[in-house]
């Protein structure tokens, strides 16, 4: 029988080997073995290096590998050092490498944690790299008063800085904010290089400033969070609106956590005749009276002439209480049974723990009934018990959910409810209550992947 040795291997098998190894290893182990060898290593630099310094990916870079590649005079360190194209700083001992700046020249994608921008001073990382730097992903934590978001909008203001792609997240979903010590003034923004970009805000009138053409020249693709307020943070942040009959050149727009009514105000007064594609996340209201002027809207295209039906994509929510009336009005029914619209209640999340605690009697559930399309959607959620009914379909490379839960039928529907994340990226786990045994099987399936924040 004839041998075959490790170099007579095809070129697949070898990338397909390399993926299991870290950058640093990678280049560490196989650089400058043989000609062919290396040209498969520089060939990846095409398909994008990364580094990554978190705790939960199996191939992040330890502090003393870092440290290696960084202080190394070798051929291996000096060459990964000018092919690092993506960089994911995080709150571990090997991002504490990084000082003062990055000494990667090549880095395109930068992605960073809040808990590492505390430990840098995020000009000295973003100055140097202007020229070269075209993503940057900035997560935050949640939305309150420790958090950095409006520092750093102020800091990429005063310093000019505008990249292709700025993409502003945040890992819980409720966004609720309490007293901000800082804030950001919109009219004053100045992203002349900024393509694609999301963002958090507070009122209307932030996002008016954004899809104006004037302010933002090269903006394409916009997404715009609305920040949680109650009645009292709405009277004392209430601007009028300035602004109306504004042209935008934006050919995607998404927009989350916005009233219904905010929303058929937006989009009566302003012109996208650019746009053909508008996605509404978590869009809600007291009531079901204003869904006809949103199908109007839908079927007018007066202000969005390119827009077609297909390539818009919603989830509204309203009150549970109005499952009744939205089953039989036949309007609603008419229209969007030809537009792909499904609906269904979803359990919202009580604190009941909280009821425990203070030895008073918790209230009854509360659902929501959310309308929605049926096609993929990219976001955050947070989905409440096993019940809920998982019939929106999300993007598996963007979609992230929040599980908690608190009554449980029998330990065999948890292997029933994990059965509808399968296409689920990111899955958290948060509070959770159960029998001993429903915790034991819990603990179990997640001791392993299990995440805190």
């Amino acid at each position: 029988m004839k041998s075959t040795s490790i170099e007579s291997l095809p070129n697949e098998l070898w990338l397909f080997m390399f993926k299991y190894l870290s950058s640093i290893d990678l280049f560490r182990a196989w650089i400058h073995l043989n000609h062919r060898i290396d040209e498969l290593l520089f060939s990846i630099k095409s398909c994008s290096i990364i580094l990554d310094t978190s705790q939960i990916n199996p191939n992040a870079v330890r502090f003393v590998d870092m440290q290696q590649l960084i202080q190394s005079e070798h051929s291996w360190a000096k060459r990964l050092r000018l092919s690092i194209d993506t960089l994911r700083l995080c709150d571990t001992i090997a991002a504490d490498t990084f000082r003062h700046s990055i000494p990667f020249p090549s880095v395109r994608r930068l992605f960073l944690t809040e808990a590492a921008i505390y430990k840098f001073d995020i000009t000295d990382l973003l100055i140097p790299l202007s020229k070269t730097l075209r993503d940057i992903h900035i997560t935050f934590r949640r939305l309150t008063d420790k958090s950095s978001y409006f520092q750093i909008l102020n800091k990429l203001h005063e310093h000019k800085l505008s990249f292709y792609k700025m993409t502003f997240d945040v890992i819980h979903a409720d966004l609720t904010y309490d007293h901000y010590t800082d804030d950001f003034q919109w009219e004053f923004v100045n992203w002349p290089n900024t393509v694609r970009t999301s963002v958090y805000v507070k009122n209307l009138n932030d996002l008016y400033i954004l899809v104006n053409h004037q302010k933002l020249s090269r903006l394409e693709d916009l997404s715009v969070t609305f920040i949680k307020q109650n009645q009292q943070q709405l009277e004392e942040n209430f601007q009028e609106i300035k602004f109306a009959n504004i042209t935008s050149h934006l050919r995607s727009l998404t927009l989350r956590s916005m009233s219904l009514d905010d929303l058929l105000v937006f989009l009566q007064s302003i012109q996208m005749p650019f746009l053909n594609e508008l996605i509404l996340i978590d869009i809600y209201d007291n009531t079901l009276r204003y869904l006809p002027d949103f199908q109007h809207f839908l079927q007018s295209k007066e202000n969005f002439p390119r827009l077609c039906l297909s390539s818009v994509q919603f989830l509204f929510r309203f009150p549970g209480e109005l499952v009744s009336e939205w089953k039989t009005n036949r309007t609603y029914d008419e229209f969007f049974a030809k537009n792909n619209v499904d609906y269904c209640l979803e359990e919202e999340h009580l604190k009941y723990f909280l009821y425990w605690r203070a030895k008073t009697e918790a209230p009854a559930k509360k659902y929501s009934l959310l309308v929605f399309t049926r096609s993929l959607f990219g976001f955050h959620r947070h989905v409440h018990n096993h019940l809920f009914e998982m019939k929106i379909r999300q993007k598996p490379s963007t979609s992230s959910v929040r599980w908690s839960c608190d009554s449980m039928r029998k330990p065999e529907d948890l292997l029933t409810a994990l059965g509808k994340f399968k296409s689920t990226k990111n899955l958290v786990i948060d509070n959770w209550f159960g029998t001993d045994m429903e915790n034991v099987c819990f603990e179990m399936i997640f001791s392993l992947n299990r995440k805190f924040f």
